[in-house]
């Protein structure tokens, strides 16, 4: 089996993140049965200390950032992040180093053979690509000897395949309205769900949260007899913000921008120290300062491109794209230009709503995957005269965007990471930065 072959396997499984609609149930989301798959496979999960990352916005960006702490802080530490921007080895680092196309071939053949072996029964099978993603990424990173694992959820957080584990800490960046068809209608649903990677005994630290979902966390905890702890403003105080929107580190730029990001580094920070107090991990500034510095996280709020400025951020639900066009506006432009495509299952009236009056002119775009709202849909709910639909993938918009713009104008392309990701993989004949590594270990 080679590359190719092995992620033709796992993607003709349920890929529900390409899917509008599917049962949410224990029966769909077979947790029983994973744990039963991951024994079988010899609990790689068991060999490692794990931190576990739910939250809406931001999640995978503080995971990124408490990995780069504890590669800093002299331990082996892998990630597991979802979705991918270009490839699906993007998923799977091991001290900010993507899995091989080898190793990811090979390991997909292990799992294959236990999957024709035990099919699809309750005993054990398994239905779902990212289950067998998981899967992947817990044994590799078992064979790779890794000290700590970061996991990043995939899909609200009680039926996500990422929690079968047992980890050391429990995370959550900022909840809000996302996936309601599936997790539930409301705040208190979703945060509910989010809200199931706490176990007892496990310590848990959060980011202020919204009143509703910070009594469900509350009342979660409660139940399952575990401490749970929410940053306060004054743990935003090491971290700052410069004139280009960097997060400022010890008065050191950082790669990541916005203050949505500098309070998930404040969570990786807290996260990182709650861990040294318990595992005794070096906590010094030089330390915590090459774990920061050489963080990037790509396709958010990522400037890969200048004359004209050109930004990358998913900003998937309408949360993500208030803070966006926030930090925009902090940007000095002198026009704002916006490549925008979105998947159908989002909230797009109130997206287009706050898109609509923050841009001079908007480029409307599809990615290829079936969950893509079309053109028309979206300028529907825009002002005619700034709306340009563009034929084509999102690579397409982007270089009308780049031939119609001026070297002092700002473009943001946002509105689905499936977005983003296609302009990175066209990055080079766009003129645009492609990098897709997280962090890099010395």
């Amino acid at each position: 089996m080679d590359f190719a072959e092995a992620q033709d396997y796992l993607l003709s499984f349920a890929d529900y993140e390409r899917k509008d609609r599917f049962a949410y149930d224990t029966r769909t989301w077979n947790l029983t049965a994973l744990r039963v798959f991951l024994d079988e496979l010899g609990a790689p999960d068991g060999a490692l200390e794990i931190v576990h990352v739910a939250g809406t916005n931001g999640k995978g960006c503080a995971a990124a950032a408490l990995a780069a702490l504890l590669t800093a802080g002299g331990k082996k530490t892998s990630l597991y992040t979802s979705p991918h921007l270009v490839t699906i080895r993007e998923r799977v680092h091991v001290d900010g180093r993507m899995i091989s196309e080898s190793d990811f071939a090979k390991i997909t053949g292990r799992l294959g053979v236990l999957q024709r072996r035990s099919g699809h029964g309750a005993g054990g099978g398994y239905r779902t690509t990212f289950e067998l993603l998981t899967a992947l990424a817990l044994l590799y990173f078992a064979e790779k000897k890794t000290d700590w694992a970061v996991l990043e959820v995939g899909l609200g957080g009680r039926l996500d395949a990422t929690n079968v584990v047992t980890p050391e800490l429990c995370l959550f960046t900022d909840i809000a309205l996302d996936h309601e068809g599936v997790l539930g209608e409301g705040l208190k649903s979703v945060a509910g769900e989010k809200a199931g990677i706490l176990k007892e005994g496990v310590p848990a630290l959060s980011v202020k949260q919204d009143p509703v979902a910070r009594n469900e966390l509350e009342t979660r905890a409660a139940e399952v007899g575990t401490e749970l702890f929410f940053l306060d403003e004054q743990d935003l105080t090491e971290l700052d913000l410069d004139g280009e929107r960097r997060v400022l580190w010890k008065r050191e730029p950082l790669a990541v921008r916005g203050d949505f990001q500098r309070r998930n580094l404040a969570l990786a920070l807290g996260a990182y120290r709650n861990l040294a107090a318990r595992f005794d991990l070096p906590t010094d500034v030089e330390t915590l300062t090459h774990g920061f510095t050489g963080l990037r996280w790509p396709g958010r709020f990522e400037i890969v491109g200048r004359k004209p400025t050109v930004v990358l951020d998913g900003g998937h639900n309408p949360s993500a794209l208030a803070a966006i066009l926030g930090e925009v506006k902090e940007l000095p432009a002198r026009r704002t230009l916006a490549v925008f495509g979105v998947s159908a299952n989002k909230d797009i009236p109130a997206m287009t709503a706050l898109l609509g009056p923050a841009f001079d002119r908007i480029y409307l775009t599809q990615a290829p995957t079936p969950r893509a709202a079309p053109r028309e849909a979206l300028a529907a709910l825009l002002p005619k005269e700034k709306t340009v639909p563009v034929p084509g993938g999102p690579e397409k918009a982007v270089k009308r965007a780049l031939e119609e713009s001026h070297p002092d104008d700002l473009i943001l392309v946002t509105g689905s990471l499936y977005v983003v990701g296609e302009v990175k993989a066209h990055a080079d004949e766009l003129g645009l930065d492609g990098d897709l590594d997280p962090w890099v270990a010395p």
